[in-house]
């Protein structure tokens, strides 16, 4: 847990937070049979949350512009715990991005914020590696 914290910390870092809306996490929930709620979260094993936010960090800035224009495995900060067996995030600029375990693509809908160390992007799903 503290390297990925110390990473998240790193003011010096570049990286890409997909920021899925409160929408998404109720969505989330309903589907996993919990309450629609932000306390939900402490139903779950810590080591699932650290794995989903984790999931949602690209380890490089990535503005709208500059993200691919055909489906594309991109790795994650779960890429950078877990090596080779972290499923890969798919990005598709006009499509959005796909969770290895979510069916369809989450849009992209608000792009190009702007964070002291990176940028992020506001989804409308929750990202699942798994």
């Amino acid at each position: 847990g503290s390297r990925f914290q110390d990473y998240l910390a790193n003011p010096l870092a570049n990286f890409t937070i997909l920021a899925p809306t409160n929408d998404a996490f109720k969505n989330l929930f309903a589907v996993l049979g919990l309450p629609q709620s932000p306390t939900s979260f402490s139903l779950l094993p810590a080591t699932t949350v650290r794995g989903i936010v984790a999931y949602h960090v690209l380890l490089s800035r990535a503005f709208s512009p500059n993200l691919p224009t055909t489906a594309t495995g991109v790795p994650t900060l779960l890429s950078a715990s877990l090596g080779a067996a972290a499923p890969l995030l798919t990005v598709d600029a006009a499509q959005g991005v796909k969770g290895a375990k979510n069916p369809i693509y989450s849009k992209i809908t608000a792009k190009d914020r702007h964070a002291i160390n990176g940028v992020y992007h506001k989804i409308d799903m929750v990202l699942m590696p798994q």
